[in-house]
């Protein structure tokens, strides 16, 4: 589906096309398909909810009476005090940015020209305002959750902070070839440990030096062979029930072919419908 860019795109959920009423539609599809229409409540699961957010930092806020409070309701002296009532609730920060300015010390000796710099973190790039946990930002954002750089500047200038798509561009080409290399060309030789290997070419611009405009620049992307795998030894169990009625007439061919055989084709393509749908909205999501 192409759309516009920076133009607000519909999310099609089991062939319903919603976004505003994305909750409603998503909430929908679980709900029996029958007349009832009031909601059912669904049924807690003991234990669960401790065990969502058994890793999640505690911060313990106290709700307390003041002395003078508590003399009020109940008299001087006239009170004690009970096990304390606790609820949790889930408190979410929104992502800041703020500048970390290091002072490293210099230090020069007294009898020669000798200096000493206190120690300290190695800067990620050069002269550049790119941090660690800015990059990862990016990235985790950019390939993990499909935001394009664009759309990422839009969200820094809500922000109060002007970081053009063109500078985390080129902090993540930078990033990539100092410090990722190393873990690519390990996943590399991993590759090459399969029997088979699927892989993709993408004609590509590209703007290093030594580059002509004339050449042909592509990104190769490779993967394993495990879908193409899974599908072979399906189609090798239809062919293997198939041969299973050579010697019948062609009555009773017929006859188990509906029932040994067409089950196996149903599941096959069933199956192929899902992993092409799975790959065309990936791809539709990388590209809006």
């Amino acid at each position: 589906m192409m759309v516009p860019e920076a133009q607000i795109a519909f999310i099609e959920v089991d062939g319903e096309i919603v976004f505003f009423n994305e909750a409603e539609a998503v909430v929908s599809l679980s709900q029996d398909d029958g007349e009832e229409t009031e909601r059912k409540r669904p049924r807690k699961v003991k234990g669960k909810r401790a065990q969502n957010i058994k890793d999640l930092p505690v911060v313990t806020v106290s709700h307390m009476m003041s002395e003078e409070e508590l003399t009020a309701e109940f008299g001087k002296d006239g009170w004690s005090q009970l096990e304390d009532e606790v609820y949790r609730r889930c408190a979410f920060t929104l992502a800041k940015i703020e500048i970390e300015e290091h002072h490293v010390g210099v230090y020069k000796s007294k009898k020669d020209n000798h200096f000493k710099k206190a120690e300290h973190p190695a800067y990620l790039l050069r002269n550049s305002l790119v941090s660690p946990s800015l990059e990862a930002a990016i990235l985790n954002a950019k390939y993990v959750n499909a935001i394009p750089l664009y759309r990422q500047e839009k969200e820094f200038e809500r922000y109060g902070v002007k970081i053009t798509h063109g500078e985390m561009a080129r902090w993540t080409i930078l990033c990539a070839e100092r410090y990722l290399s190393v873990l690519y060309d390990y996943l590399h030789q991993k590759l090459y440990e399969y029997h088979v290997l699927q892989a993709d070419e993408t004609p590509v611009r590209v703007t290093k030096e030594n580059r002509t405009v004339g050449d042909k620049h592509y990104m190769w992307v490779y993967r394993t062979g495990t879908l193409a795998y899974l599908a072979l030894r399906q189609i090798q169990d239809i062919y293997r029930e198939e041969n299973k009625l050579r010697d019948m007439n062609p009555e009773e061919r017929q006859i188990h072919r509906q029932l040994t055989v067409k089950p196996l084709v149903d599941v096959y393509f069933s199956w192929v419908k899902q992993n092409v749908n799975k790959v065309t909205a990936k791809s539709k999501t990388h590209n809006g």
